[in-house]
């Protein structure tokens, strides 16, 4: 993706697209304007589209076979906000998924689902975690105050352009709708939670790289992890 500065908020994109047969790249669709602040680290495949979300200002995404640059529509922002603050945003079978946190407590949230149409976002599963925080009390970040958005790890937000930090790390799509789930994790564990029925259980445990509960807890480094990020599995005659 090439882009073109033309002031300090907003920024002009051409999108190339790299072909394996012939090996080279060619332009793909009218170059467009885009805040500086949209998440194109951060796209999402879902759909024959790529998508991307914007802190502020109109987040965006690309059809592939119209090549084609077209504005998403998102949820409102709630009286008094202008930044949006997204906590996950992933797709999962065909379905694009989001969940934004702006009230406490943290631990209820709701998770929408985009239109196949792009014409909305619906809410799909309204969640309450607030038996995994009674079992798992490390999510708590003791230094800040329970009213605080930042209270528990689920809400945890990058240091920049708004980014999550993958406490949530996917939604998960059965065949059979009431058997979908969410993935978590918890400082330490991953944990399966069940839309169905509010249940959870623990997945897998695992020992950070660097292991202090207390500065865990007091800094908000709850993954004892200095990189962390989540990718889905994807079967491919390619190698990696």
């Amino acid at each position: 993706m090439q882009d073109h500065h033309i002031d300090d908020t907003y920024y002009f994109y051409q999108i190339e697209i790299y072909s394996s047969e012939t090996r080279s790249w060619r332009l793909a669709g009218d170059p467009f304007l885009a805040h500086v602040n949209t998440l194109f680290k951060y796209g999402v495949f879902c759909n024959n589209a790529v998508h991307w979300i914007s802190a502020w200002g109109h987040s965006l995404y690309f059809n592939i076979g119209e090549e084609k640059v077209k504005e998403m529509p998102m949820p409102p922002l709630p009286e008094g906000w202008e930044e949006r603050r997204y906590v996950y945003f992933g797709s999962n079978r065909n379905h694009l998924h989001l969940v934004e946190i702006y009230s406490p407590p943290t631990t209820q949230f709701d998770v929408y689902e985009m239109k196949s149409d792009y014409s909305e976002w619906l809410v799909k599963y309204r969640i309450d975690l607030s038996e995994i925080v009674a079992a798992f009390p490390e999510v708590v970040r003791i230094h800040y105050d329970p009213s605080s958005l930042n209270y528990h790890t689920f809400n945890m937000l990058g240091p920049k352009y708004n980014r999550p930090v993958h406490n949530i790390l996917c939604i998960i799509r059965e065949e059979q709708d009431e058997d979908s789930y969410m993935v978590l994790h918890i400082p330490g564990n991953i944990v399966s939670y069940s839309f169905k029925d509010k249940t959870f259980r623990k997945i897998r445990d695992f020992v950070p790289d660097y292991a202090n509960e207390d500065h865990n807890r007091i800094h908000g480094s709850a993954f004892g992890f200095r990189w962390f990020e989540v990718f889905q599995f994807v079967e491919s005659f390619c190698g990696v």
